[in-house]
């Protein structure tokens, strides 16, 4: 269960250099009151559920903008399966988007459905149970929030696993559909891993296994940390830092150049 905010598209590859930058100051966790803009959405209980959020970030003229960013809503988002998938693919990944849906995110999925917004595969990479992508597009913005949402996001779920002699051994349903819950959960918005708290982002196998095994058993899917998430305007700002001189001059850069390379975002 690894979520590398890593840009793919031509709308966010700025971010993945600013993000880089981020992690000494916000990787540990980030606290309302070391902001130096006050943040008025962010009500005690949203900074509690989203305090161990991995931002986004902008790093431009030395200062450090770590913000958050989700789809807009309400809205539906087109969802294509790797052309591999099979019925059984199929079948886990509706489950897990009908349970996304129930948690009252304001967003509906349609397999399919265009244009697509996120893609589903099933080769995620040896020791990961599945690993996620996620692209925000910032725009110009003011005050206390940017301009920005999410655009694309890609994510790999694994059918099977190794053994410690290295033989394949599939995935029970369970855990199939918790960690196909787990990725679209990374890929609705929430970077990182709360430490604690009922939600299927935890980095915790018996965790996001149970939380498969209940909604295999139709029991309600909610998810606190991204209904706080959803609360929020996309493109919350969560503080702004001073980077030593210098420290972004390369971004600088190629932010000046990027429009006319045909790049936005």
């Amino acid at each position: 269960m690894r979520t590398p905010a890593m840009p793919r598209g031509r709308r966010a590859r700025a971010l993945g250099f600013g993000l880089l930058l981020c992690w000494t100051a916000c990787a540990t966790g980030w606290r309302v009151e070391d902001s130096s803009q006050p943040v008025p959405a962010l009500r005690a209980e949203e900074a509690r559920l989203l305090a161990d959020v991995h931002p986004y970030a902008l790093a431009f003229d030395d200062t450090l903008t770590p913000f958050l960013c989700r789809w807009p809503t309400p809205a539906t988002l087109g969802v294509a399966l790797d052309a591999e998938a099979t019925a059984d693919d199929r079948r886990v990944i509706e489950m897990a988007l009908r349970a996304w849906e129930q948690a009252g995110l304001g967003l509906r999925f349609e397999i399919g459905g265009e244009p697509t917004a996120i893609e589903v595969g099933f080769t995620a990479p040896e020791g990961y149970s599945g690993i996620t992508w996620a692209d925000c597009e910032v725009r110009e913005g003011a005050g206390g929030v940017l301009d920005a949402s999410l655009v694309e996001a890609r994510l790999l779920v694994r059918r099977v696993d190794v053994d410690a002699l290295g033989r394949p051994v599939p995935l029970t349903p369970a855990e199939r559909l918790g960690s196909a819950l787990h990725e679209l959960g990374h890929a609705l918005g929430f970077q990182g891993h709360p430490r604690r708290g009922e939600t299927v982002m935890l980095r915790s196998v018996d965790h996001v296994r149970g939380a498969g095994r209940r909604t295999l058993r139709g029991e309600p899917f909610r998810d606190p940390a991204l209904a706080a998430l959803y609360r929020l305007p996309s493109g919350t700002r969560l503080g702004r830092f001073e980077l030593p001189p210098g420290r972004t001059r390369e971004l600088d850069r190629l932010r000046a150049i990027a429009p006319g390379l045909g790049y936005r975002g």
